[in-house]
């Protein structure tokens, strides 16, 4: 969510409009660089929509100052309805309801032990969906499960934005004939992104994987990768920047994204179209995932179905950069959607 919400201040303040960021403050010894948006760090704790924040917020915030307000997920509740006639505009990742029914599909202690404070965002978010002027679904995944919402309470105006990436990195090149094939994963290492999957079905094969993001498998995972016998052939490259990334893509014959769990839109994936890399994607990640665009193939989050999916777009030749998805385009979409609230709003 945070490289999204970076991505379009930074293409809105090209464009020449004012941005003021109300956040939490940053992780400790970190700070905020920013000469062109206005950052005002509310006290709280780094990254946490407290009750107490959301106050702060609500108590700081002028919304006759802006002419919209967007919050990132749940970040701007404690305006939505008390804002007169200045849009509030929720930025919908994902719902409460998905996440507890994914939960409960393949339940693990620490997913299980999750769902009672999914429980607790459900009835928030129950609350307040209908107080927002609109809401912003990142893929059609999110819209279908807001809409899925019963009807008394369900969001008044949705409107699907597909993310967008940034032109950070040139597109790649197919690489040479009889090198060996190269596997990217990049992500969060837990439990619900499948990368135990991709190591159990390149044991079978000759593939180099690389692995790049941390989080709390990452001595699981290394541990499976020794008992498979693929410390030779699989990178555990930890927490890399957006530069590393798309300078590990290019060098990518294929991308995957293993995930056991419905994801929003994943980032990576787009940056995969963008940059023409073969995709392959979880029948869950898939669900957001715009048809029609780049070299994408489905497959179950098992092993062996990752694995012949990955097989099967390795015979096929590498795709043309895939421009549907950058970022311009996207913020663009916001503003004609901003534009129309608040026309909405004026004829009230």
């Amino acid at each position: 969510m945070e490289r999204l919400t970076e991505d379009l201040m930074n293409s809105w303040t090209e464009g020449g409009h004012d941005v003021v960021c109300y956040t939490t403050p940053p992780p400790s010894g970190a700070h905020f660089e920013r000469s062109d948006v206005v950052i005002r760090a509310l006290p709280g704790r780094s990254g946490h929509y407290s009750a107490g924040w959301r106050r702060r917020v609500r108590q700081t915030v002028r919304p006759e100052d802006h002419d919209v307000i967007l919050g990132v997920s749940s970040g701007a509740a404690s305006l939505a309805g008390h804002a007169g006639r200045t849009p509030v505009v929720m930025q919908a990742h994902g719902t409460a309801l998905a996440e507890i029914r994914t939960k409960l599909a393949g339940p693990t202690a620490r997913g299980l032990a999750g769902v009672a404070k999914n429980c607790i965002n459900l009835a928030s978010d129950l609350r307040t969906y209908r107080r927002y002027d609109g809401l912003v679904a990142i893929g059609r995944g999110v819209a279908s499960d807001l809409q899925s919402v019963p009807r008394p309470v369900r969001p008044r105006d949705v409107q699907v934005i597909v993310n967008g990436v940034p032109s950070f990195i040139e597109p790649g090149v197919e690489r040479a004939h009889g090198d060996t094939e190269h596997v990217v994963f990049v992500g969060r290492l837990k439990r619900e992104k499948g990368v135990d999957l991709l190591l159990r079905a390149a044991q079978a094969r000759a593939w180099r994987v690389s692995v790049a993001g941390d989080g709390p498998e990452e001595q699981g995972l290394r541990a499976l990768a020794g008992q498979l016998d693929l410390e030779h052939r699989v990178e555990f490259l930890g927490s890399v920047s957006r530069d590393e990334v798309g300078a590990l893509m290019t060098t990518a014959d294929v991308v995957v994204v293993p995930s056991r769990r419905r994801e929003g839109l994943p980032l990576v994936a787009l940056e995969a179209l963008v940059l023409g890399r073969r995709l392959v994607v979880s029948e869950q990640a898939a669900q957001s995932i715009p048809a029609g665009h780049g070299l994408v193939k489905t497959a179950r989050a098992t092993a062996e179905d990752l694995g012949a999916a990955v097989d099967e777009v390795l015979s096929q030749p590498v795709p043309a950069p895939e421009p549907a998805f950058r970022i311009e385009e996207c913020a663009a979409s916001y503003i004609k959607y901003f534009e129309r609230l608040r026309r909405k709003q004026a004829a009230r």
